[in-house]
């Protein structure tokens, strides 16, 4: 399950509605649009930490974690869906966030043996 950790939204003049419409519903659409990735929609979670750090300039950096190194995921797919988040994004900065300057997005693969553990409700 890929999850988008999305840093520097909290420094911007983008009003809330539009906001999480970006986080909820445009970035799992972007990371699911890449079909070699087999990502669905709901494998996607998306997470944006309120920041107090300025370095003065609006940059949005999105690190995208959990994502198991597959043989299917090759660099040029990697590079697609790394491509397809950060187009979504500097759609949302140049409809929303004026003062935004850089868009970035940064994959953090992992490999199943350096460990994993989850737990999940049965209902």
């Amino acid at each position: 399950m890929p999850v988008l950790v999305v840093h520097g939204l909290s420094n911007t003049t983008a009003n809330q509605g539009d906001i999480n419409q970006f986080l909820g519903w445009s970035l799992p659409d972007a990371a699911s649009s890449v079909e070699e990735m087999k990502i669905t929609r709901g494998l996607v979670s998306v997470f944006a930490p309120v920041e107090v750090a300025f370095n003065g300039s609006y940059d949005i950096v999105i690190f995208v974690e959990g994502l198991w190194m597959r043989k299917e995921r090759t660099e040029e797919v990697l590079q697609a869906f790394a491509e397809a988040i950060n187009v979504c994004a500097a759609d949302f900065v140049q409809k929303y966030v004026p003062e935004c300057n850089l868009v970035e997005v940064i994959l953090r693969s992992q490999r199943p043996s350096d460990g994993f553990a989850s737990w999940e409700r049965s209902i």
